[in-house]
């Protein structure tokens, strides 16, 4: 896999994106970083078929950290939950 330097269609930095996502409602956050736990981990299980075995273990161990951070990020949208104003229905 070609992993690409920029996210396609995104025009701004890093910085800029983190911003982005740092300021998105907690639920739509924890969703975020589902996803990318397990898009993570799906590499680890792909490294590790074809016989990386370093590579699938540290993508494996970023992929649990990712997930812990969505079950923190998970609390705090609980925490917050009650004084949002609207919250679409969104689980």
């Amino acid at each position: 896999m070609k992993h690409p330097i920029s996210v396609e269609g995104f025009n701004g930095s890093l910085e800029d994106l983190v911003d982005k996502l740092g300021k998105m409602r907690f639920d739509i956050l924890r969703n975020f970083l589902s996803l990318l736990s397990e898009n993570l981990s799906a590499q680890a299980d792909a490294d590790a078929n074809a016989g990386r075995s370093q590579l699938a273990n540290q993508l494996y161990a970023a992929s649990l950290k990712i997930y812990g951070a969505k079950d923190k990020i998970d609390r705090a949208y609980k925490i917050s939950k009650p004084y949002m104003k609207d919250t679409n229905n969104l689980q």
